[in-house]
């Protein structure tokens, strides 16, 4: 049962991690193995939060340096977030 639950714990984090700026996906490689995937999976959810935030509240022209420039649809001024 607990390896189950690694296991899929293992694959959302596998799955969500390309879709954040080179340097979270940094800070989680440097991550794994030192902290749980519970925790791992935690810190994923509170930069998806953050992102979103930042993207309601400020220029979004100034986020394109720190985020993918294809995952804000810039005539809409919409960001997607794939999770």
């Amino acid at each position: 049962m607990k390896d189950d639950l690694y296991n899929r714990l293992m694959q959302k984090i596998d799955d969500k991690v390309p879709a954040f700026p080179f340097y979270v996906q940094e800070f989680i490689q440097h991550k794994l193995g030192k902290s749980s995937p519970q925790t791992i999976h935690e810190y994923l959810y509170d930069y998806r939060t953050f992102f979103e935030w930042l993207l309601t509240k400020h220029d979004y022209k100034c986020i394109q340096e720190w985020y993918y420039v294809n995952r804000i649809d810039t005539e809409n001024r919409e960001f997607r977030l794939h999770f």
